[in-house]
């Protein structure tokens, strides 16, 4: 009888051996179809198909899994559950047995992405297997050494109202935290809300609480009574920073440094509420004016050090609300105890704003050491600034749509100049033999350490910007300080900072 060899199955110490064995010839007919198309089988060892079955039904094993696993298999146990498909409330089930966790000290929502985020799109089944208020008790009983939460949510993993309705931390959910004993750093990210009341109890339960960050934290107390709050905390977060979100909506900072100086930010409109619960002592802050002529409503900050100044104006029909230049008003509130004024200016055409100068800026803010200025409504003029001395750095960019001119003569001359910055259409040198000798006698400029003069260039090329690129290289000790580059005015170079 005519024979073929085909194989031959034995178990032997856990692993799946096969042999060659004589065996009657098959008709072809009735091969396996796996085997017609040309696909192998993946031979497996006993374990992995053990590992398999445990996994299947690993939530009903609870205390056998101590009591007949291993820890090193455990982990393994785990590995396996956690990249299942499906079967997620059983590994929820058997977790607290898998032990884990005991030593673990930063945890989110991505250590469990298969539990708590369905990768399904459409509307049904679109909720995660397991709640935040399972997640916050497992975290109290079974992670011990927690000092990192993060409870991370994907809100475009859940149904479609949760785009809208972002879940609110509730008061349970907070009291579980508060259980959390080594806990030192907090951040609730975009797709949570919590309650104001509710930060401030979580800041001053946990007294090793190093860092807490809540994107969207909601006003439900009275402004007066929120302020009194917050500068109870200055004596333990000496890093604090509070930006507007929207109408009674923040996110507030609060961070541990051990600085020797505080530290104190807010970003908002100037109409903004958060002016009138935050602390006095700001030392940095960003304001963005969005009419014009909008009044002032933020209070005195006597220590402000840092301000960053946006201009969106996109109507001209609006009312004012008060007299005079804003910009000014805040200059004239703020500047005196200034180190660092950004400002950037973004109009809709046909609307104007009253021109400021350097020479007011410098009159406000003496003791300025870095000026950032975006846009061409601020304007050169014919006087040297000298006044200011302390003014080491200054980057400027012009708007591509105004071919301002910019006075470089009074610019160079700034006595303490280490670092320049500008892109322009033209530039004013003046009497360039007097500057040119100034430079040559090093009576300016013996500051400089870097600079960079683009010009917009439509026609020719500006020869007296290449002069001055000549002279100040050869006198500098510092070696080749001052680079010049010309450009199209719409090319993306010319607006950004290289």
């Amino acid at each position: 009888m005519k024979t073929r060899k085909f194989v031959y199955v034995s178990c032997y110490r856990r692993f799946v051996w096969v042999f060659p064995c004589p065996f009657p010839q098959i008709s072809t007919k009735f091969k396996m179809s796996a085997m017609r198309r040309g696909r192998r089988f993946t031979l497996r060892s006993l374990e992995d198909m053990a590992i398999d079955k445990i996994v299947e039904n690993i939530g009903s094993y609870k205390e056998l899994i101590q009591k007949k696993i291993s820890p090193p298999m455990r982990e393994v146990l785990f590995d396996k559950a956690m990249k299942r498909p499906e079967g997620h409330h059983q590994l929820w089930t058997a977790l607290p047995y898998l032990d884990q966790h005991r030593m673990t000290e930063t945890l989110t929502y991505y250590n469990f992405p298969s539990i708590f985020h369905s990768k399904k799109c459409n509307k049904t089944n679109m909720r995660p297997d397991i709640t935040m208020e399972e997640f916050f008790q497992y975290i109290v009983q079974f992670v011990p050494n927690l000092r990192y939460l993060n409870p991370l949510i994907e809100c475009k993993c859940f149904w479609f109202d949760h785009f809208v309705n972002k879940p609110m931390l509730e008061p349970s959910s907070i009291k579980q935290i508060c259980q959390m004993q080594n806990l030192t750093h907090i951040e609730f990210d975009d797709h949570l809300y919590i309650k104001f009341s509710d930060f401030l109890e979580l800041c001053n339960d946990r007294k090793n609480l190093e860092f807490i960050e809540s994107d969207n934290v909601l006003l439900d107390m009275e402004p007066h009574l929120a302020k009194m709050s917050l500068e109870a905390l200055s004596s333990q977060f000496d890093f604090q920073n509070y930006e507007e979100k929207d109408i009674s909506m923040f996110l507030i900072t609060l961070k541990k440094t051990n600085s020797d100086e505080p530290d104190r930010r807010a970003s908002a409109t100037l109409l903004s509420v958060i002016f009138d619960i935050i602390p006095p002592n700001l030392t940095h802050l960003r304001i963005d004016i969005l009419f014009k002529n909008e009044k002032i409503l933020v209070r005195c900050a006597p220590n402000l050090t840092h301000l960053r100044i946006n201009i969106f104006l996109k109507n001209e029909k609006l009312s004012a609300q008060c007299e005079g230049n804003c910009l000014q008003c805040i200059l004239a509130r703020f500047g005196a105890t200034l180190k660092y004024l950004y400002i950037c200016y973004t109009m809709s055409e046909g609307v104007e704003l009253t021109e400021i100068s350097l020479k007011n800026i410098c009159q406000y803010c003496s003791s300025l050491e870095k000026l950032e200025i975006y846009g061409s409504f601020v304007d050169t003029d014919d006087e040297e600034l000298t006044s200011f001395r302390q003014l080491k750095c200054i980057r400027w960019m012009s708007n591509i749509r105004d071919a301002q001119t910019i006075s470089l003569k009074n610019i160079l001359t700034l006595p303490s100049l280490e670092d320049l910055y500008i892109v322009a259409y033209k530039f004013d040198l003046g009497d360039t033999e007097e500057l040119f000798e100034r430079i040559r006698n090093r009576e300016i400029l013996t500051n400089l350490r870097k600079s960079k003069i683009k010009y917009l260039m439509e026609d020719d090329p500006d020869w007296k910007l290449e002069e001055l690129h000549a002279t100040i290289n050869s006198v500098s000790p510092h070696g080749d300080v001052l680079s010049i580059y010309c450009s199209s005015p719409y090319d993306d170079s010319s607006s950004s900072d290289n």
